[in-house]
């Protein structure tokens, strides 16, 4: 339960508010919150702090319009490592939000040459009569909604790379998988842009470690908390917790506030929850009353009543 140690609470909340309106979530209602808030965590706590909310802010900022497309199961499960390992090569994770920007231009936007466009058609990955040719019948480009199961590079490019590249590829090869050298060259080929040709070229030849890294974050623990405040101070950090809340129901567009603030009194009650019996003492109990107080505060603040809104 190391994985939020040692990490700015005020800021964390600030930035993972910010990345749910860039990503659009705070349009979906209380559950969708819920949901993505959730997922940061786990994939926060399961890289060990390699990766802050900021990071996440700030991807989703470069992502511009491919952002929004991204699922949840993307987001939790495979964008992590793909930023951690941006990042950890010397360059940003925010990176991978300009890749795969860049990524998105390719296979959604069909931004590519025309030598692009017909790599993509000789390897079945062009919809029948999407192909653009000029008037000597060369392959110029691809229409729109022309590259096969786009729907799914929008919303999870890693699962494409998996379900219509990589057999693409294999079929290609004779029905072997292609060895590393290989793969990278025809990468190249498919995507001439510098910063998405990086990222599919880790989406492709990195199967191994992303899908470890998506088991990993699936089974880390997430809002529940239960692991973590049993091994740190429940006060100390239930404190944390409550400045945490106050600053994200700020950064919440007004519409959102309500259901972002019961979004933040469930997860209060749970961690008093869950936390029964843990510390026990009169300090843990009368700051359950005062997180009780924050957050009715806040509903006083907004709407001028008590309760559920």
């Amino acid at each position: 339960g190391g994985g939020l140690k040692g990490i700015d609470s005020k800021g964390e909340a600030l930035d993972l508010a910010r990345f749910l309106e860039i990503k659009g979530v705070t349009k979906d209602g209380e559950e969708a919150i819920h949901g993505y808030m959730n997922s940061l965590t786990k994939a926060i706590v399961s890289f060990n702090g390699q990766l802050t909310a900021s990071d996440f802010h700030q991807t989703a900022k470069m992502g511009r319009g491919a952002t929004r497309g991204w699922s949840q199961e993307f987001v939790e499960q495979f964008l992590p490592t793909l930023m951690n390992d941006l990042k950890t090569k010397g360059g940003t994770a925010t990176g991978a939000g300009n890749a795969l920007a860049s990524f998105g231009r390719t296979i959604v936007d069909r931004v590519m040459k025309g030598s692009a466009a017909e790599a993509f058609f000789n390897m079945g990955l062009v919809e029948r009569g999407k192909v653009l040719r000029n008037s000597k019948g060369r392959i110029t480009g691809v229409a729109e909604g022309g590259i096969k199961n786009w729907q799914l590079a929008m919303a999870n490019p890693y699962k494409w790379m998996q379900q219509e590249l990589i057999p693409a590829m294999i079929k290609e090869n004779g029905g072997k998988m292609p060895g590393e050298e290989k793969i990278l060259s025809r990468m190249g080929a498919l995507f001439g842009n510098r910063v998405a040709q990086a990222i599919a070229n880790i989406m492709a030849v990195q199967k191994e470690q992303i899908e470890k890294d998506a088991q990993n974050t699936i089974h880390a623990m997430g809002l529940s908390a239960n692991q973590f405040l049993a091994n740190n101070s429940p006060v100390a950090q239930m404190q944390s917790f409550a400045a945490a809340f106050k600053d994200m129901a700020g950064a919440f567009a007004s519409p959102m506030a309500g259901p972002a603030l019961r979004a933040m009194r469930g997860l209060a009650d749970m961690m008093r929850s869950t936390t029964d019996g843990v510390s026990g003492s009169k300090d843990f109990n009368s700051f359950g009353g005062k997180l009780d107080r924050l957050i009715e505060g806040l509903f006083q603040q907004r709407y001028g009543k008590t309760g559920g809104v």
